[in-house]
């Protein structure tokens, strides 16, 4: 895929990302369309907003295109955005923290519901709070979830197993 790179003035940040076409000139319509994005916000003091769909993509081009394994990312994805089609949000700046509060309590119902366990929960958590952080290193969102508003949301970790050993396995580890 062709790579852009670009610093907006109105950031001063440079910014990188994948234009998902192996076509140059594709590309090119594609960066010349996102720097008229950005000097239009420009013009009206206004950061330029990035849906849902976009950020989902875009994240999955970017970020998760190098992972070993991309079906359980997707699949939370998937679920958050059928959550967000119901609750009517369609760009990632819609999503504060009292949308947070709903998005995250319907996840884990629908989660529990389909008895996944909490630790995988937690998991999943943790993508959505980076696709919405991703959304803030691209420069579209200015103020991302916090940390400790995404540790209020999470399970509380399961304690380690403890490890029962026989007569035979306990005089083992005394003599190694």
């Amino acid at each position: 895929y062709w790579q852009w790179r670009w610093t907006p003035p109105c950031s001063g940040k440079e910014l990188r990302g994948s234009c998902r076409t192996t076509d140059r000139e594709e590309a090119e319509r594609y960066v010349i369309r996102l720097q008229a994005d950005w000097r239009q916000a420009e013009l009206l003091g206004q950061v330029p907003a990035i849906t849902i769909d976009e950020l989902f993509a875009k994240l999955v081009t970017d970020h998760y295109a190098f992972k070993k394994s991309t079906k359980a990312p997707l699949s939370v994805l998937a679920n958050i955005k059928q959550i967000t089609d119901k609750k009517g949000l369609r760009y990632v700046h819609q999503i504060e923290k009292n949308n947070l509060n709903d998005i995250v309590l319907s996840f884990k119902h629908r989660a529990l519901s389909q008895e996944i366990k909490p630790s995988t929960v937690n998991f999943y958590l943790r993508i959505l709070r980076h696709a919405i952080n991703y959304t803030n290193k691209l420069g579209f969102r200015t103020g991302a979830v916090t940390k400790d508003t995404w540790n209020d949301h999470m399970f509380p970790a399961t304690p380690p197993r403890t490890k029962f050993y026989s007569a035979e396995q306990f005089a083992k580890l005394l003599n190694e």
